[in-house]
C-alpha cells in the first residue's frame, strides 16, 4: 500500500524525480517558480535551435545562389568558344577561375584516327575511364591525392575532386571533365551534382558541335 511516508521516502531517495517529471507538479505548489524556470529555459533553447536552423538554411541558400551564378557565368563563357581548341583553353583557365577551383581538365579515351581531337586534351587508354568510374556518372571525393592521369602536373595541388562523365552520343568517344581543388573538403561524396551537371551539359553540346557539326 502506498502511503505518504512511502512517497516521501521515494522522493528523498530520488531527488531529481520531479525535475524529470515536471508535469506532476501542481500549479499551486510552492516550487512552481522552479517549474516555470525550467519551461522558460526549454523555450529559449528551442528558440535558439530554431534560429540556428534558419541561419543555416539562409547561409546554404546564399551559397547555392553564389555557386549558381558562377556556373551560369562559366556556361555563358563556354558557349562563346569559336572552335574546339578555344573551348579547351576556356575550360582549363577561365572556368577554373570562375568556379574557384585549382584545375579543370577535359579527358578523352583513345579514339579512331578519323575523329580529330585537340592536342591540348588528355588522351587515356581505352576502358580507363570505366575502370575509374565504374557505372557511376559522377565521382566526388574529399581528402585525396590528385591523379596525374586526370590533372597532370597540377595533381600535386589536388586534395578533392569532382569527376563527371560526358555524354557525347552512342558513337561518341568516352570522355569526362575533372575539377580539382586544393581544399580537401570542397568536393565530398554527400554533395549533389545538379548545378555542376548543368555546366557539364553545356560542355557536352559544345563538344558535339565541334566534333560532328562544325563551328
Amino acid at each position: 500500500m502506498t502511503t505518504a511516508e512511502n512517497v516521501l521516502h521515494f522522493l528523498k531517495e530520488n531527488p531529481s524525480f520531479l525535475s524529470q517529471h515536471p508535469e506532476l507538479l501542481p500549479l499551486q505548489a510552492g516550487n512552481v517558480v522552479n517549474f516555470q524556470s525550467l519551461m522558460v529555459q526549454k523555450l529559449r533553447s528551442d528558440k535558439d535551435r530554431s534560429e540556428n536552423r534558419q541561419r543555416m538554411m539562409i547561409d546554404n541558400a546564399r551559397t547555392n545562389m553564389t555557386i549558381q551564378s558562377r556556373i551560369h557565368a562559366a556556361a555563358l563563357r563556354t558557349i562563346e568558344a569559336r572552335d574546339f581548341d578555344e573551348l579547351v583553353e576556356i575550360i582549363g583557365s577561365e572556368v577554373s577561375l570562375m568556379l574557384q577551383v585549382d584545375v579543370t581538365t577535359l579527358i578523352f579515351e583513345e579514339t579512331p584516327l578519323t575523329l580529330q581531337l585537340p592536342n591540348t586534351v588528355s588522351i587515356l587508354p581505352r576502358t580507363f575511364l570505366d575502370q575509374v568510374m565504374g557505372s557511376q556518372e559522377s565521382l566526388l571525393q574529399s581528402n585525396i591525392n590528385g591523379d596525374k592521369s586526370f590533372f597532370g602536373p597540377a595533381s600535386r595541388l589536388v586534395k578533392s575532386q569532382a569527376i563527371l562523365r560526358l555524354d557525347l552520343g552512342r558513337d561518341g568517344p568516352q570522355a569526362l571533365i575533372a575539377f580539382g581543388s586544393r581544399d580537401p573538403l570542397l568536393f565530398t561524396d554527400t554533395q549533389g551534382t545538379e548545378l555542376i551537371g548543368f555546366f557539364v551539359s553545356v560542355v557536352e553540346r559544345m563538344i558535339y558541335r565541334f566534333l560532328y557539326v562544325g563551328a
